[in-house]
Protein backbone atom coordinates (compact mmCIF):
# COMPACT_ATOMS: atom_id res chain seq x y z
CA UNK A 1 0.00 0.00 0.00
CA UNK A 2 1.14 3.82 -0.81
CA UNK A 3 -0.50 7.14 -0.61
CA UNK A 4 -2.52 8.67 -2.99
CA UNK A 5 -0.28 12.15 -2.76
CA UNK A 6 2.96 9.83 -3.34
CA UNK A 7 2.00 8.51 -6.04
CA UNK A 8 0.47 11.60 -7.43
CA UNK A 9 4.00 13.37 -7.10
CA UNK A 10 5.94 10.73 -8.69
CA UNK A 11 2.95 10.73 -11.78
CA UNK A 12 3.87 14.10 -12.10
CA UNK A 13 7.49 14.05 -11.82
CA UNK A 14 7.54 11.54 -14.90
CA UNK A 15 4.98 13.55 -16.92
CA UNK A 16 7.47 16.50 -16.34
CA UNK A 17 10.62 14.58 -17.64
CA UNK A 18 8.68 13.05 -20.97
CA UNK A 19 8.04 16.81 -21.40
CA UNK A 20 11.39 17.97 -21.80
CA UNK A 21 12.45 14.94 -23.93
CA UNK A 22 9.62 15.26 -25.96
CA UNK A 23 11.60 14.72 -28.82
CA UNK A 24 12.61 11.55 -28.13
CA UNK A 25 9.22 9.79 -27.91
CA UNK A 26 5.81 10.54 -29.86
CA UNK A 27 4.19 7.22 -28.06
CA UNK A 28 1.60 7.67 -25.18
CA UNK A 29 3.36 6.16 -22.07
CA UNK A 30 1.66 5.65 -18.86
CA UNK A 31 3.47 6.54 -15.40
CA UNK A 32 4.05 4.13 -13.29
CA UNK A 33 4.24 4.70 -10.01
CA UNK A 34 8.04 4.92 -8.33
CA UNK A 35 8.79 1.36 -6.46
CA UNK A 36 11.74 2.83 -4.57
CA UNK A 37 9.98 2.06 -0.66
CA UNK A 38 7.85 -1.04 -1.88
CA UNK A 39 9.17 -4.18 0.34
CA UNK A 40 7.48 -6.97 -1.33
CA UNK A 41 5.58 -9.12 0.86
CA UNK A 42 5.79 -13.38 0.00
CA UNK A 43 4.11 -16.55 2.11
CA UNK A 44 5.17 -19.86 0.87
CA UNK A 45 5.04 -23.64 2.08
CA UNK A 46 8.40 -25.62 1.91
CA UNK A 47 6.84 -28.18 -0.20
CA UNK A 48 2.96 -29.51 -1.46
CA UNK A 49 3.10 -33.04 0.65
CA UNK A 50 0.54 -31.57 2.92
CA UNK A 51 -2.57 -31.34 0.65
CA UNK A 52 -1.85 -27.64 -0.04
CA UNK A 53 -2.63 -26.75 -3.47
CA UNK A 54 -0.84 -23.47 -3.69
CA UNK A 55 2.91 -23.67 -2.57
CA UNK A 56 3.72 -19.26 -2.96
CA UNK A 57 2.45 -16.01 -3.13
CA UNK A 58 4.84 -13.51 -4.16
CA UNK A 59 4.44 -9.83 -4.69
CA UNK A 60 7.11 -9.34 -7.83
CA UNK A 61 6.68 -5.92 -7.98
CA UNK A 62 4.16 -3.17 -6.50
CA UNK A 63 1.89 -4.00 -9.48
CA UNK A 64 2.57 -7.81 -10.22
CA UNK A 65 1.48 -10.77 -8.20
CA UNK A 66 2.58 -14.62 -8.95
CA UNK A 67 0.41 -17.64 -7.56
CA UNK A 68 2.39 -21.18 -7.68
CA UNK A 69 0.53 -23.67 -7.29
CA UNK A 70 1.01 -27.74 -6.50
CA UNK A 71 -0.63 -29.00 -9.37
CA UNK A 72 -2.00 -27.59 -12.69
CA UNK A 73 -5.63 -25.53 -12.62
CA UNK A 74 -6.74 -23.96 -15.99
CA UNK A 75 -9.62 -22.65 -13.38
CA UNK A 76 -7.37 -20.13 -11.47
CA UNK A 77 -8.22 -17.04 -12.32
CA UNK A 78 -11.99 -17.94 -12.15
CA UNK A 79 -11.64 -19.39 -8.58
CA UNK A 80 -9.81 -16.01 -7.44
CA UNK A 81 -12.97 -13.93 -8.65
CA UNK A 82 -15.27 -15.20 -5.53
CA UNK A 83 -16.30 -12.49 -3.34
CA UNK A 84 -14.80 -14.45 -0.95
CA UNK A 85 -10.98 -13.76 -1.91
CA UNK A 86 -11.72 -9.67 -1.78
CA UNK A 87 -8.92 -7.80 -1.82
CA UNK A 88 -8.12 -6.25 2.13
CA UNK A 89 -6.00 -3.11 2.47
CA UNK A 90 -2.64 -4.77 4.32
CA UNK A 91 -2.69 -2.19 7.14
CA UNK A 92 -6.39 -2.89 8.09
CA UNK A 93 -6.10 -6.46 7.32
CA UNK A 94 -3.36 -5.79 10.00
CA UNK A 95 -4.85 -3.25 12.53
CA UNK A 96 -8.01 -5.90 12.59
CA UNK A 97 -6.09 -8.97 12.81
CA UNK A 98 -7.89 -10.49 9.94
CA UNK A 99 -11.04 -10.54 11.22
CA UNK A 100 -13.96 -10.88 9.34
CA UNK A 101 -16.58 -9.20 11.69
CA UNK A 102 -14.20 -5.97 11.58
CA UNK A 103 -13.44 -5.71 7.88
CA UNK A 104 -17.33 -6.05 7.37
CA UNK A 105 -17.80 -3.21 9.96
CA UNK A 106 -14.87 -0.89 8.68
CA UNK A 107 -16.04 -1.93 5.01
CA UNK A 108 -12.77 -0.53 3.44
CA UNK A 109 -13.11 -1.61 -0.07
CA UNK A 110 -12.49 -0.63 -3.83
CA UNK A 111 -15.50 -0.92 -4.98
CA UNK A 112 -18.70 1.25 -6.66
CA UNK A 113 -20.02 1.18 -3.65
CA UNK A 114 -19.54 2.49 0.64
CA UNK A 115 -21.36 1.91 3.05
CA UNK A 116 -22.39 5.28 4.96
CA UNK A 117 -25.45 4.02 7.52
CA UNK A 118 -26.07 0.84 9.50
CA UNK A 119 -28.01 2.66 11.96
CA UNK A 120 -31.34 1.30 11.09
CA UNK A 121 -32.85 -2.17 12.34
CA UNK A 122 -32.59 -4.45 9.04
CA UNK A 123 -31.23 -2.06 6.93
CA UNK A 124 -27.67 -0.66 5.82
CA UNK A 125 -27.31 2.56 2.86
CA UNK A 126 -24.63 2.69 0.44
CA UNK A 127 -23.65 5.42 -1.78
CA UNK A 128 -21.98 5.75 -4.91
CA UNK A 129 -18.04 6.43 -4.93
CA UNK A 130 -17.13 9.19 -7.53
CA UNK A 131 -13.51 8.01 -7.78
CA UNK A 132 -14.47 4.21 -8.19
CA UNK A 133 -11.71 2.83 -10.59
CA UNK A 134 -14.44 1.05 -13.21
CA UNK A 135 -17.37 2.05 -14.86
CA UNK A 136 -18.68 5.18 -13.57
CA UNK A 137 -21.91 4.12 -11.38
CA UNK A 138 -25.78 5.59 -12.44
CA UNK A 139 -27.14 4.94 -8.96
CA UNK A 140 -26.45 7.85 -6.53
CA UNK A 141 -27.47 5.07 -3.65
CA UNK A 142 -28.66 1.70 -2.15
CA UNK A 143 -30.82 1.24 0.40
CA UNK A 144 -30.36 -2.71 1.66
CA UNK A 145 -33.33 -4.04 3.37
CA UNK A 146 -33.62 -7.81 4.50
CA UNK A 147 -36.77 -10.05 5.87
CA UNK A 148 -36.80 -13.90 5.66
CA UNK A 149 -40.48 -13.33 4.94
CA UNK A 150 -41.64 -13.67 0.91
CA UNK A 151 -44.83 -12.32 1.30
CA UNK A 152 -43.57 -9.49 3.32
CA UNK A 153 -40.94 -8.59 0.54
CA UNK A 154 -43.49 -9.10 -2.29
CA UNK A 155 -45.88 -6.61 -0.27
CA UNK A 156 -43.58 -4.24 0.16
CA UNK A 157 -42.84 -4.64 -3.81
CA UNK A 158 -46.02 -4.12 -4.18
CA UNK A 159 -46.58 -0.75 -2.16
CA UNK A 160 -43.46 0.44 -3.63
CA UNK A 161 -41.89 1.12 -0.52
CA UNK A 162 -38.66 -1.01 -2.00
CA UNK A 163 -37.56 -0.69 -5.71
CA UNK A 164 -36.60 -4.54 -6.41
CA UNK A 165 -36.52 -7.78 -4.46
CA UNK A 166 -34.93 -11.02 -4.57
CA UNK A 167 -36.11 -14.63 -2.99
CA UNK A 168 -39.41 -14.73 -4.85
CA UNK A 169 -42.00 -17.38 -4.06
CA UNK A 170 -42.18 -19.20 -7.44
CA UNK A 171 -46.23 -18.59 -6.62
CA UNK A 172 -45.89 -15.13 -6.58
CA UNK A 173 -44.49 -14.98 -10.11
CA UNK A 174 -47.26 -14.33 -12.19
CA UNK A 175 -48.83 -12.03 -10.14
CA UNK A 176 -45.98 -9.82 -10.51
CA UNK A 177 -45.63 -10.23 -14.11
CA UNK A 178 -48.96 -9.36 -14.27
CA UNK A 179 -48.73 -6.08 -12.38
CA UNK A 180 -47.76 -3.66 -15.17
CA UNK A 181 -46.33 -1.68 -12.94
CA UNK A 182 -43.62 -4.28 -11.30
CA UNK A 183 -41.62 -7.01 -13.71
CA UNK A 184 -39.69 -10.40 -13.03
CA UNK A 185 -36.19 -10.87 -13.62
CA UNK A 186 -34.85 -14.60 -14.18
CA UNK A 187 -31.05 -15.27 -13.98
CA UNK A 188 -30.06 -18.09 -15.78
CA UNK A 189 -30.12 -21.67 -14.66
CA UNK A 190 -26.68 -22.70 -13.13
CA UNK A 191 -27.99 -24.22 -10.01
CA UNK A 192 -28.69 -27.92 -8.83
CA UNK A 193 -31.15 -28.41 -5.63
CA UNK A 194 -30.14 -31.89 -4.65
CA UNK A 195 -30.56 -34.75 -1.72
CA UNK A 196 -27.34 -35.39 0.05
CA UNK A 197 -26.31 -38.33 1.43
CA UNK A 198 -23.08 -39.62 3.47
CA UNK A 199 -21.82 -42.71 3.02
CA UNK A 200 -20.00 -43.23 5.93
CA UNK A 201 -23.56 -42.88 7.85
CA UNK A 202 -25.56 -46.19 8.03
CA UNK A 203 -28.25 -47.23 6.27
CA UNK A 204 -26.50 -44.48 3.23
CA UNK A 205 -23.23 -46.48 3.44
CA UNK A 206 -24.99 -49.28 1.12
CA UNK A 207 -24.95 -48.59 -2.66
CA UNK A 208 -28.57 -50.71 -3.10
CA UNK A 209 -30.20 -48.67 -1.00
CA UNK A 210 -28.93 -45.56 -2.30
CA UNK A 211 -29.79 -46.98 -5.61
CA UNK A 212 -32.85 -47.42 -4.39
CA UNK A 213 -33.84 -44.21 -2.93
CA UNK A 214 -33.07 -42.71 -6.46
CA UNK A 215 -36.12 -43.76 -7.90
CA UNK A 216 -38.22 -41.85 -4.89
CA UNK A 217 -38.73 -38.13 -5.68
CA UNK A 218 -40.74 -36.98 -8.70
CA UNK A 219 -38.39 -34.37 -9.83
CA UNK A 220 -40.84 -33.04 -12.84
CA UNK A 221 -43.25 -32.05 -10.19
CA UNK A 222 -40.82 -30.17 -7.79
CA UNK A 223 -39.27 -28.08 -10.95
CA UNK A 224 -43.32 -27.44 -12.47
CA UNK A 225 -44.59 -26.68 -8.03
CA UNK A 226 -41.94 -25.33 -6.08
CA UNK A 227 -39.28 -23.95 -7.68
CA UNK A 228 -38.96 -20.80 -10.43
CA UNK A 229 -40.85 -20.91 -13.58
CA UNK A 230 -37.39 -21.71 -15.18
CA UNK A 231 -36.23 -24.36 -13.10
CA UNK A 232 -35.99 -27.85 -14.73
CA UNK A 233 -35.76 -31.59 -13.44
CA UNK A 234 -32.22 -32.72 -12.67
CA UNK A 235 -31.01 -35.54 -14.47
CA UNK A 236 -27.16 -35.07 -13.16
CA UNK A 237 -25.59 -32.68 -10.61
CA UNK A 238 -24.11 -30.37 -13.80
CA UNK A 239 -27.14 -27.66 -15.37
CA UNK A 240 -27.39 -27.62 -19.03
CA UNK A 241 -25.90 -23.95 -19.08
CA UNK A 242 -22.39 -25.69 -19.08
CA UNK A 243 -22.14 -26.86 -22.40
CA UNK A 244 -18.63 -28.58 -21.46
CA UNK A 245 -19.34 -30.21 -18.05
CA UNK A 246 -23.24 -31.33 -18.88
CA UNK A 247 -23.41 -34.84 -20.16
CA UNK A 248 -26.47 -34.25 -22.56
CA UNK A 249 -27.17 -37.88 -23.22
CA UNK A 250 -27.67 -38.73 -19.70
CA UNK A 251 -30.75 -39.36 -18.03
CA UNK A 252 -31.51 -40.29 -13.78
CA UNK A 253 -33.50 -42.93 -12.81
CA UNK A 254 -37.26 -42.53 -13.44
CA UNK A 255 -39.68 -41.71 -10.41
CA UNK A 256 -41.35 -44.84 -9.30
CA UNK A 257 -42.56 -45.21 -5.41
CA UNK A 258 -43.15 -48.90 -6.04
CA UNK A 259 -39.89 -49.77 -7.18
CA UNK A 260 -37.71 -47.96 -4.48
CA UNK A 261 -40.01 -49.96 -2.20
CA UNK A 262 -38.98 -53.24 -3.75
CA UNK A 263 -35.66 -52.05 -3.69
CA UNK A 264 -35.41 -51.27 -0.57
CA UNK A 265 -36.73 -54.80 0.24
CA UNK A 266 -34.20 -56.41 -1.57
CA UNK A 267 -31.17 -54.35 -0.15
CA UNK A 268 -32.77 -55.44 3.58
CA UNK A 269 -33.89 -51.86 4.45
CA UNK A 270 -34.80 -51.91 8.04
CA UNK A 271 -38.46 -50.84 7.67
CA UNK A 272 -38.76 -49.53 11.76
CA UNK A 273 -36.04 -47.29 11.62
CA UNK A 274 -37.09 -43.80 11.26
CA UNK A 275 -34.74 -41.45 8.45
CA UNK A 276 -33.98 -38.01 9.28
CA UNK A 277 -34.10 -35.63 6.72
CA UNK A 278 -31.98 -32.39 7.61
CA UNK A 279 -32.49 -28.85 5.82
CA UNK A 280 -31.71 -25.39 5.91
CA UNK A 281 -34.90 -23.31 7.56
CA UNK A 282 -34.26 -20.17 6.02
CA UNK A 283 -35.73 -19.02 2.99
CA UNK A 284 -32.70 -18.33 -0.27
CA UNK A 285 -32.62 -17.75 -3.71
CA UNK A 286 -32.89 -21.37 -4.82
CA UNK A 287 -34.82 -22.92 -1.99
CA UNK A 288 -37.83 -20.17 -1.50
CA UNK A 289 -39.97 -22.11 0.54
CA UNK A 290 -38.00 -25.16 1.87
CA UNK A 291 -40.31 -26.48 4.37
CA UNK A 292 -42.59 -26.92 1.52
CA UNK A 293 -39.84 -28.80 -0.53
CA UNK A 294 -38.43 -30.87 2.42
CA UNK A 295 -42.87 -31.44 3.16
CA UNK A 296 -42.88 -33.09 -0.67
CA UNK A 297 -39.82 -35.01 -0.16
CA UNK A 298 -40.82 -36.69 3.18
CA UNK A 299 -44.54 -37.19 1.47
CA UNK A 300 -42.79 -39.61 -1.15
CA UNK A 301 -40.67 -41.31 0.64
CA UNK A 302 -43.39 -42.29 3.25
CA UNK A 303 -45.48 -43.17 -0.07
CA UNK A 304 -42.39 -45.88 -0.94
CA UNK A 305 -42.94 -47.03 3.08
CA UNK A 306 -39.66 -45.00 4.63
CA UNK A 307 -40.15 -43.41 7.94
CA UNK A 308 -39.12 -40.10 7.92
CA UNK A 309 -38.94 -37.25 10.35
CA UNK A 310 -38.28 -33.54 9.18
CA UNK A 311 -35.35 -31.54 11.03
CA UNK A 312 -35.29 -28.13 9.93
CA UNK A 313 -32.36 -25.80 11.06
CA UNK A 314 -30.74 -22.90 11.26
CA UNK A 315 -28.84 -21.84 8.32
CA UNK A 316 -25.83 -21.49 11.03
CA UNK A 317 -26.50 -25.18 12.50
CA UNK A 318 -27.11 -26.48 9.48
CA UNK A 319 -24.21 -25.26 8.44
CA UNK A 320 -22.40 -26.51 10.83
CA UNK A 321 -23.49 -30.14 10.53
CA UNK A 322 -23.25 -30.25 7.15
CA UNK A 323 -19.32 -29.52 7.37
CA UNK A 324 -18.50 -31.82 10.53
CA UNK A 325 -20.40 -34.72 8.39
CA UNK A 326 -23.34 -34.90 11.14
CA UNK A 327 -25.91 -35.24 8.48
CA UNK A 328 -26.90 -38.78 7.16
CA UNK A 329 -29.28 -37.46 4.76
CA UNK A 330 -30.52 -33.52 4.08
CA UNK A 331 -31.74 -31.20 1.54
CA UNK A 332 -29.20 -28.66 0.26
CA UNK A 333 -28.27 -26.55 -3.04
CA UNK A 334 -25.65 -25.90 -4.73
CA UNK A 335 -25.01 -23.25 -7.02
CA UNK A 336 -21.15 -22.95 -8.38
CA UNK A 337 -18.78 -20.73 -6.78
CA UNK A 338 -17.21 -19.86 -10.24
CA UNK A 339 -18.54 -20.13 -13.70
CA UNK A 340 -16.85 -23.74 -14.90
CA UNK A 341 -18.54 -26.49 -14.30
CA UNK A 342 -15.20 -28.01 -12.58
CA UNK A 343 -16.79 -26.03 -9.57
CA UNK A 344 -19.30 -28.95 -9.31
CA UNK A 345 -16.65 -31.67 -9.47
CA UNK A 346 -14.11 -30.35 -7.19
CA UNK A 347 -16.48 -29.24 -4.52
CA UNK A 348 -17.80 -32.53 -4.14
CA UNK A 349 -15.60 -35.48 -5.25
CA UNK A 350 -12.20 -34.50 -5.33
CA UNK A 351 -11.26 -35.55 -1.92
CA UNK A 352 -13.14 -37.74 0.80
CA UNK A 353 -15.41 -34.43 2.10
CA UNK A 354 -18.42 -34.22 5.14
CA UNK A 355 -20.64 -33.30 2.24
CA UNK A 356 -20.74 -37.06 0.44
CA UNK A 357 -18.12 -39.01 2.79
CA UNK A 358 -15.92 -41.02 0.65
CA UNK A 359 -14.98 -40.27 -2.85
CA UNK A 360 -13.22 -42.50 -5.46
CA UNK A 361 -9.75 -42.57 -6.38
CA UNK A 362 -9.95 -42.92 -10.23
CA UNK A 363 -12.68 -39.55 -9.84
CA UNK A 364 -10.55 -37.67 -8.27
CA UNK A 365 -7.86 -38.24 -11.14
CA UNK A 366 -10.41 -37.41 -13.89
CA UNK A 367 -11.13 -34.10 -11.75
CA UNK A 368 -7.38 -33.34 -11.92
CA UNK A 369 -7.14 -33.83 -15.72
CA UNK A 370 -9.94 -32.01 -16.90
CA UNK A 371 -8.05 -29.40 -14.48
CA UNK A 372 -4.72 -29.86 -15.87
CA UNK A 373 -6.02 -29.29 -20.21
CA UNK A 374 -7.49 -26.67 -21.82
CA UNK A 375 -8.95 -29.32 -25.06
CA UNK A 376 -12.75 -29.22 -24.89
CA UNK A 377 -12.76 -32.22 -25.77
CA UNK A 378 -10.65 -33.83 -23.13
CA UNK A 379 -12.55 -31.75 -20.26
CA UNK A 380 -15.77 -33.40 -21.55
CA UNK A 381 -14.64 -36.79 -21.77
CA UNK A 382 -13.36 -36.45 -17.75
CA UNK A 383 -16.54 -34.41 -17.15
CA UNK A 384 -18.85 -37.66 -18.85
CA UNK A 385 -16.57 -40.54 -16.81
CA UNK A 386 -17.86 -38.02 -13.33
CA UNK A 387 -21.24 -37.90 -14.40
CA UNK A 388 -22.19 -41.36 -15.19
CA UNK A 389 -20.43 -42.36 -11.81
CA UNK A 390 -22.69 -40.32 -10.03
CA UNK A 391 -25.60 -41.99 -11.37
CA UNK A 392 -23.89 -45.63 -10.61
CA UNK A 393 -22.97 -44.79 -7.43
CA UNK A 394 -25.95 -42.51 -6.01
CA UNK A 395 -23.25 -40.42 -4.37
CA UNK A 396 -25.99 -37.88 -3.92
CA UNK A 397 -29.34 -37.48 -5.72
CA UNK A 398 -29.96 -34.29 -8.59
CA UNK A 399 -33.49 -32.81 -8.20
CA UNK A 400 -34.67 -29.81 -10.09
CA UNK A 401 -32.07 -27.43 -11.57
CA UNK A 402 -32.73 -23.76 -10.79
CA UNK A 403 -32.34 -20.22 -10.98
CA UNK A 404 -32.85 -16.42 -9.00
CA UNK A 405 -35.98 -14.65 -9.11
CA UNK A 406 -35.92 -11.36 -8.92
CA UNK A 407 -39.04 -8.61 -8.82
CA UNK A 408 -38.28 -4.76 -9.50
CA UNK A 409 -40.52 -1.95 -9.76
CA UNK A 410 -40.53 -1.24 -14.17
CA UNK A 411 -39.70 1.65 -13.11
CA UNK A 412 -35.89 0.11 -12.75
CA UNK A 413 -33.84 -0.05 -16.20
CA UNK A 414 -30.95 -1.55 -17.95
CA UNK A 415 -31.30 -5.00 -15.31
CA UNK A 416 -28.78 -7.95 -15.62
CA UNK A 417 -29.26 -10.94 -13.57
CA UNK A 418 -26.60 -12.94 -14.50
CA UNK A 419 -25.12 -16.71 -13.50
CA UNK A 420 -23.26 -15.18 -10.66
CA UNK A 421 -24.48 -11.42 -9.79
CA UNK A 422 -26.26 -8.61 -10.60
CA UNK A 423 -25.58 -5.51 -12.58
CA UNK A 424 -26.60 -2.59 -9.33
CA UNK A 425 -23.83 -0.59 -10.87
CA UNK A 426 -25.08 0.24 -13.92
CA UNK A 427 -29.02 -0.12 -13.07
CA UNK A 428 -31.35 3.24 -13.64
CA UNK A 429 -34.14 4.70 -12.18
CA UNK A 430 -35.44 8.32 -12.07
CA UNK A 431 -33.96 10.05 -8.64
CA UNK A 432 -30.99 7.60 -9.19
CA UNK A 433 -31.80 5.75 -5.47
CA UNK A 434 -32.50 2.06 -5.72
CA UNK A 435 -34.13 0.26 -2.41
CA UNK A 436 -33.85 -3.26 -2.51
CA UNK A 437 -34.60 -5.95 0.06
CA UNK A 438 -33.03 -9.36 0.13
CA UNK A 439 -34.28 -12.89 2.71
CA UNK A 440 -30.62 -12.71 4.56
CA UNK A 441 -28.90 -9.85 6.29
CA UNK A 442 -25.68 -8.23 5.17
CA UNK A 443 -23.71 -9.45 8.09
CA UNK A 444 -20.16 -10.77 6.65
CA UNK A 445 -18.43 -8.34 4.06
CA UNK A 446 -15.78 -10.46 3.97
CA UNK A 447 -17.17 -14.08 3.35
CA UNK A 448 -14.90 -16.58 3.66
CA UNK A 449 -16.99 -18.99 5.49
CA UNK A 450 -19.78 -20.32 3.27
CA UNK A 451 -21.66 -17.69 3.13
CA UNK A 452 -25.39 -17.08 1.92
CA UNK A 453 -25.82 -15.40 -1.55
CA UNK A 454 -27.33 -12.54 0.35
CA UNK A 455 -23.74 -11.65 2.20
CA UNK A 456 -21.90 -12.02 -1.80
CA UNK A 457 -24.41 -9.69 -3.18
CA UNK A 458 -23.45 -6.80 -0.95
CA UNK A 459 -19.93 -7.73 -0.45
CA UNK A 460 -19.35 -7.32 -4.36
CA UNK A 461 -20.94 -3.45 -4.09
CA UNK A 462 -17.97 -2.76 -1.53
CA UNK A 463 -15.27 -5.12 -2.50
CA UNK A 464 -13.23 -6.11 -5.61
CA UNK A 465 -11.69 -9.64 -6.56
CA UNK A 466 -8.21 -9.58 -8.93
CA UNK A 467 -11.02 -11.09 -11.94
CA UNK A 468 -14.74 -10.86 -11.93
CA UNK A 469 -17.78 -12.71 -13.92
CA UNK A 470 -19.15 -11.97 -16.89
CA UNK A 471 -22.88 -10.76 -16.29
CA UNK A 472 -23.82 -12.68 -19.52
CA UNK A 473 -22.32 -15.97 -19.91
CA UNK A 474 -19.51 -18.00 -18.46
CA UNK A 475 -16.11 -16.12 -19.02
CA UNK A 476 -13.59 -14.20 -16.36
CA UNK A 477 -13.31 -11.39 -16.72
CA UNK A 478 -10.55 -8.28 -15.68
CA UNK A 479 -10.72 -7.11 -12.06
CA UNK A 480 -8.41 -5.04 -10.21
CA UNK A 481 -6.27 -7.30 -12.14
CA UNK A 482 -6.49 -5.61 -15.80
CA UNK A 483 -4.08 -8.99 -17.31
CA UNK A 484 -3.36 -12.18 -16.18
CA UNK A 485 -1.12 -15.03 -17.62
CA UNK A 486 0.32 -18.57 -16.75
CA UNK A 487 2.97 -20.67 -17.58
CA UNK A 488 2.63 -23.77 -20.15
CA UNK A 489 1.96 -26.08 -17.46
CA UNK A 490 -0.67 -23.61 -15.32
CA UNK A 491 0.88 -24.42 -12.40
CA UNK A 492 2.43 -20.13 -12.20
CA UNK A 493 -0.08 -17.55 -12.82
CA UNK A 494 0.82 -14.10 -12.98
CA UNK A 495 -1.69 -11.24 -12.62
CA UNK A 496 -0.98 -7.32 -13.60
CA UNK A 497 -2.17 -4.77 -11.11
CA UNK A 498 -4.28 -1.52 -12.37
CA UNK A 499 -2.55 1.74 -11.23
CA UNK A 500 -4.00 4.16 -9.03
CA UNK A 501 -7.12 2.12 -7.26
CA UNK A 502 -7.93 3.92 -4.10
CA UNK A 503 -9.48 1.91 -1.34
CA UNK A 504 -12.12 3.82 0.57
CA UNK A 505 -10.14 5.07 3.18
CA UNK A 506 -7.46 6.59 0.47
CA UNK A 507 -4.60 3.95 0.35
CA UNK A 508 -3.82 2.41 -3.00
CA UNK A 509 -3.89 -1.10 -4.28
CA UNK A 510 -0.53 -2.51 -4.44
CA UNK A 511 0.34 -6.22 -4.45
CA UNK A 512 1.21 -6.80 -1.17
CA UNK A 513 -2.48 -6.02 -0.80
CA UNK A 514 -2.92 -9.19 -2.69
CA UNK A 515 -0.67 -10.99 -0.79
CA UNK A 516 -1.90 -10.09 2.95
CA UNK A 517 -5.59 -11.27 1.65
CA UNK A 518 -4.41 -14.27 0.27
CA UNK A 519 -1.79 -15.03 3.42
CA UNK A 520 -4.43 -14.34 5.70
CA UNK A 521 -6.70 -17.21 4.49
CA UNK A 522 -3.17 -19.35 3.26
CA UNK A 523 -1.10 -19.96 5.28
CA UNK A 524 -1.80 -20.70 9.70
CA UNK A 525 1.41 -19.26 10.32
CA UNK A 526 0.33 -15.50 9.52
CA UNK A 527 -0.70 -13.32 12.27
CA UNK A 528 -4.17 -12.39 10.47
CA UNK A 529 -4.91 -15.85 10.28
CA UNK A 530 -7.96 -16.37 12.62
CA UNK A 531 -8.10 -20.21 14.48
CA UNK A 532 -11.54 -19.78 14.63
CA UNK A 533 -12.38 -19.20 11.05
CA UNK A 534 -12.90 -21.83 8.62
CA UNK A 535 -11.98 -20.55 5.47
CA UNK A 536 -14.13 -22.32 3.70
CA UNK A 537 -13.58 -21.31 0.44
CA UNK A 538 -9.88 -21.23 0.51
CA UNK A 539 -10.19 -24.99 1.55
CA UNK A 540 -12.21 -26.03 -1.11
CA UNK A 541 -10.35 -24.64 -3.41
CA UNK A 542 -6.66 -24.98 -2.55
CA UNK A 543 -6.78 -27.70 -0.36
CA UNK A 544 -5.24 -27.55 3.24
CA UNK A 545 -3.20 -24.44 4.54
CA UNK A 546 0.18 -23.43 4.25
CA UNK A 547 2.58 -24.22 6.83
CA UNK A 548 -0.19 -26.07 8.90
CA UNK A 549 1.12 -28.04 11.96
CA UNK A 550 0.98 -31.75 11.24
Amino acid sequence: MKSRSLYAFMALLVLASLALSGCQSTESVQAQPSSTDFIPLAVTAPDCTHGNRIKAITAVDPYTVKFTLCEPDRTFPAKVGSPAFSIQDDTVLSETQGDPGKISQIANGTGPFSIVDTSIIKQIRLERRDDYWGIPVRLRSITLQWDGDSKYRRTNLSIRSVDGISSINPTDVNSIRLDSYLQVVEAPVVSTVFVGMNNTIAPFDSLPIRQALATAFDRQNLALNLFSPSAAPANQLVPPYFDIGHTSSLRWYDFDTRKTNEQLTQAGFDFTQELILSYDETPSDLIPEPSQVASELAAELKSAGVKVKLKPLPSAEFQQAWMAGELGLYLAAFKPDYPDANSFFETFFLQDNPMIGKTDAAIAREIKTLMASTDPSIIQASADVINNWVKQSVVLIPLVHTNEVLGFRAVVGSIIAGPFGENFSSMTINDQNLAFMQANPASNLWPVDLSPNDDRRTARLVFDTLTTFDLTGVGVLPGLADSWSSNASMTEWTFMLRYDVAFKNGALLDANDVVATFAAQADAGNPNHRPEVNYDYYRRFFGNFLNAQP
